[in-house]
């Protein structure tokens, strides 16, 4: 039988012991000896392939039992098997029992028990230590690849904004000098010159926080949030544009406050989409209603517009990604599926999901479901039965 690569060190007081057991198992094992505690531990810290150590439990300079505990605290994937004499057979039990060995053997042992036992004991050191070395490598794997994406997309941030800046800010210096000179047609291209480098600066935008929110960095900074002043703030926003389509928003929501934790950024973020969505593609003199509801542990935000809808396959696609359908006149949606991709991630990331009722030539319902928290509520409830006694 080869030896294992791994070493197996033997710890005994006694040479003439020492050299019996090394006599009869060095065809087997690579081996090391010890004669006291002291040398054990140093052997130890010098050797890193050390996988199984057969130890006397009586020892001259360290109580056995000593020694397993020092072993467990600093070498815990280091199998420990124990030689012990009758009068300490009662300890040896009790440190098996504690799981600070792993075998024990009455002296003098059998050494093909005892050759059977160290090959099962390198074999479960050997299957411990790959396993803990594979997620290792898994975690320097993905902190790298973490790395990676992080700097991708920083050098993405800076290698595209920054020209798209330039693009814009000197299209508008161009405006403003052929509008002095009344060139009426060149204002025209300059105009869809700044209109596309705000459009392509905008997706650019949406893209990066896409990345985010697909990361363990949108978990970060989450607060409880009361939810309909945060819808209502945005709605808001979002109405001169609601106006200059002659659409109108209504809004409602629950008397009492509900709340959320979430990053209140990524909250404005998918609402703002879903949102803008709701008026960019409704129709002229349309309507979009918001309504915030409760059902159980879960509160609904409910954007219902009145737009023309969407077909089936149109639906499932934005719903789960970032991308247009191939009708005819799937061209009136370009960029809405970002949004919704937004939204739903941010969803996601909060334990909940975002959902779709869509009905060809009947507008499109928008529902993004969000887990409740009752922490603030439970406080203010708490606080107004302190005050009323």
């Amino acid at each position: 039988m080869p030896k294992l690569e791994e070493k197996v060190l033997l710890v005994d007081n006694e040479p003439r012991i020492l050299a019996g057991l090394r006599r009869r198992l060095s065809s087997h094992f690579n081996l090391l000896t010890a004669e006291s505690c002291a040398e054990t531990m140093k052997l130890l810290e010098e050797h890193n392939d050390i996988a199984a150590v057969v130890a006397d439990i009586r020892m001259p300079d360290m109580d056995g039992i000593e020694l397993l505990r020092e072993m467990r605290l600093h070498w815990p994937d280091v199998r420990r098997i124990v030689l012990t004499g009758n009068t300490d057979q009662s300890t040896a039990v009790a440190a098996a029992n504690q799981g600070k060995v792993y075998r024990f053997f009455t002296k003098p042992c059998d050494t093909d028990q005892l050759a059977a036992a160290l090959h099962d004991a390198l074999e479960e050191y050997r299957l411990t230590t790959h396993d803990k070395a594979a997620r290792q490598t898994l975690e320097v794997q993905a902190e790298a690849g973490e790395r990676a994406r992080k700097a991708f997309l920083s050098n993405m941030s800076h290698e595209l904004l920054t020209p798209l800046n330039h693009v814009i800010g000197f299209s508008e210096v161009l405006e403003q000098r052929w509008r002095d000179k009344g060139e009426t047609e060149t204002l025209e291209y300059l105009d869809h010159i700044r209109e596309s480098g705000h459009a392509l600066m905008r997706f650019v935008h949406r893209i990066l926080e896409i990345a985010r929110l697909s990361s363990e960095d949108s978990q970060n900074s989450r607060s409880v949030l009361e939810i309909a002043p945060i819808v209502r703030d945005e709605i808001a926003k979002l109405r001169p544009q609601a106006a200059r389509r002659n659409v109108t928003v209504s809004f409602h929501a629950p008397m009492q406050p509900l709340y959320i934790e979430a990053n209140e950024h990524d909250l404005r973020l998918a609402l703002k989409e879903l949102l803008d969505n709701a008026v960019k593609f409704n129709r002229v003199d349309g309507h979009v209603g918001v309504a915030i509801s409760q059902t159980g542990d879960e509160i609904l935000v409910r954007i219902a517009d009145t737009g023309i809808g969407m077909g089936d396959n149109q639906t499932e696609k934005l719903a789960h990604a970032s991308t247009s359908g191939s009708d005819d006149d799937t061209h009136q949606f370009h960029g809405i599926g970002v949004g919704l991709t937004l939204a739903a991630l941010f969803a996601t990331a909060q334990g909940g999901k975002l959902t779709i009722d869509n009905r060809r030539d009947n507008g499109t319902s928008v529902m993004l479901l969000l887990k409740r928290s009752s922490s603030r509520e439970k406080a203010a409830e708490q606080s107004m039965h302190a005050q009323s006694v």
